[in-house]
């Protein structure tokens, strides 16, 4: 009768265990399936070598929307953020074009970069407010890691109206410009490279990359093997399909001068979609 009982009482603690590992988890472990999620919603883990540090590195998770097929590069981060759409960030950031200046957070923050009035080669970012904790939510530390945290959001957020007089309604493209007789012109428009993200144009073909910035908002480190420098990696998300990326987010080190703060070096991370 002892035994019975002890049973009893062994299964009914792994039960409850179990339980609480179902009540607490809010993200999907790391390699599930995009069913692991809503529909409409994308979940995003970065990974670094050390511990986030989130007083003196800032955390970005930068997306190109126009569907050019070209990913955001470090360098144009503080200059002229081509290609660059959206971002969300945490830690300390200081964006030189961020309207309202800098600001430390552990909360995930939505930026949304912009053609200025008159151009589309000069660019402004401004933070997204009245996001709600159910469109966009993080996991701190996610899987008990120290060194990783998890952002899941409704992909609707970053389809925002862009401000008044946006580049003045021109569009820069990556296909050909049309002749006035309608044909198509011998002399294309700017390369892809070049093409900027202005007024708000949200493609389903979405470019992402990561970056950690210092206090002064500086790039230290990226996903690609050249890191802070880094102009190769390309990284396109098809936000139509279910998809579990792992090996895209891979870090390539290849001759990469890391940060001497491990807190700042990506490590990798890993991007789940469901349509």
């Amino acid at each position: 009768m002892i035994r019975r009982f002890g049973f009893l009482v062994f299964a009914l603690a792994l039960a409850v265990g179990s339980c609480g590992r179902q009540i607490t988890s809010d993200i999907a472990p790391n390699g599930t399936n995009a069913n692991g999620i809503l529909a409409g919603t994308m979940q995003v883990t970065f990974k670094t070598v050390g511990p986030l540090d989130f007083t003196n590195v800032g955390y970005w998770i930068v997306f190109n929307t126009t569907g050019n097929g070209v990913s955001p590069y470090p360098q144009y981060l503080q200059a002229n953020p081509l290609n660059f759409s959206y971002a969300l960030v945490l830690g300390n950031v200081n964006e030189n074009v961020l309207q309202g200046g800098a600001f430390t957070t552990q909360q995930p923050q939505l930026l949304q970069y912009y053609a200025n009035a008159g151009t589309t080669q000069s660019f402004s970012a401004r933070r997204i407010g009245g996001i709600l904790s159910t469109q966009l939510r993080a996991v701190i530390a996610a899987n008990g890691q120290a060194n990783q945290f998890t952002l899941t959001f409704d992909r609707a957020i970053l389809n925002q109206i862009p401000p008044a007089g946006c580049g003045s309604g021109a569009v820069a493209s990556s296909t050909p410009a049309a002749s006035p007789s309608g044909s198509p012109s011998a002399s294309p428009s700017p390369a892809p490279t070049a093409v900027a993200t202005i007024c708000g144009q949200t493609a389903p073909n979405w470019g992402i990359n990561f970056f950690t910035t210092d206090l002064n908002g500086n790039p230290l480190d990226s996903l690609g093997p050249n890191g802070r420098t880094d102009n190769t990696k390309v990284i396109t998300l098809d936000t139509t399909q279910a998809f579990d990326k792992v090996t895209e987010f891979t870090r390539d080190l290849g001759g990469a001068t890391l940060p001497g703060n491990q807190s700042a070096q990506i490590a990798g991370g890993e991007v789940i979609n469901a349509p």
